[in-house]
């Protein structure tokens, strides 16, 4: 589990969905790794969300849609923004987890 959490949050940008899916896929067994997978499952998706928006964003930009680009950047930042303390509750939780588990 920490392992897929440090690939996902060394992942560049344009690539975190992939690590994003393989950690939800992933199972647990006691209810601390779950409930980290799970906060950094939902934490990170905001963040890909955000990125996702981000693109849409510069391509209407690019198309000369400036109106629902502003609309969808404005969408991205408030995903980012709320997504923010959630990846760094996951952060958090994976660290206790190496401490806990002597990873």
């Amino acid at each position: 589990m920490a392992r897929a959490i440090e690939v996902l949050r060394n992942a560049p940008n344009s690539a975190k969905a992939e690590p994003l899916s393989t950690l939800a896929k992933l199972g647990c067994t006691g209810a601390d790794v779950c409930k980290t997978r799970d906060a950094c499952t939902g934490g990170y998706a905001m963040h890909v969300e955000a990125l996702t928006l981000t693109a849409a964003a510069k391509q209407k930009l690019a198309d000369g849609d400036a109106g629902d680009a502003a609309k969808l950047l404005n969408a991205s930042e408030q995903k980012l923004a709320a997504s923010a303390p959630k990846v760094t509750a996951c952060t958090d939780l994976e660290a206790s987890l190496r401490r806990r588990y002597k990873l």
